[in-house]
C-alpha cells in the first residue's frame, strides 16, 4: 500500500476452501512456496534490503501503465486468462457481510 500511496484495513477472511471465494491471488495456492534465485545471482541479480523496496519499482510500473488506458485485461492478457476472477470484489464484499453478521 505505501508503495502506491495508499492505505487501506487489511482483514482476515475465515475461509478455509481452496480455491477461497475472496482474496484470490496469482499466488493463492494451497500451500507456502519459495523461489530459489540462484541462476539469477549468477547473472548479476543483487536482491533489495526489503520487501518495500523491492516491489516499489514494480508497483510504480503498474499504476504508471494502467492508469487511463483502460480495461486491465487487455494490458494484462496473461492476468487476464486465469480461469479465476482476480478482482471479485461481490465475492470478497459478501464474504465480509458474512462475517460482520451476527451469529
Amino acid at each position: 500500500m505505501a508503495a502506491v500511496g495508499r492505505e487501506a484495513e487489511i482483514v482476515a477472511l475465515d475461509d478455509d476452501r481452496y480455491p477461497p471465494r475472496g482474496g484470490i491471488t496469482p499466488w493463492s495456492v494451497p500451500k507456502p512456496f519459495t523461489f530459489a534465485d540462484d541462476a539469477a545471482r549468477e547473472l548479476g541479480y543483487a536482491p533489495v534490503a526489503g520487501y518495500a523496496a523491492a516491489v516499489q519499482p514494480a508497483c510504480e510500473w503498474l499504476v504508471e501503465a494502467a492508469v487511463g488506458r483502460g480495461d486491465w485485461r487487455a494490458l494484462f492478457p496473461g492476468l487476464a486468462a486465469y480461469p479465476i476472477d482476480l478482482f471479485d470484489y461481490a465475492a470478497e464484499d459478501a464474504l465480509l457481510a458474512e462475517r460482520a453478521a451476527p451469529r
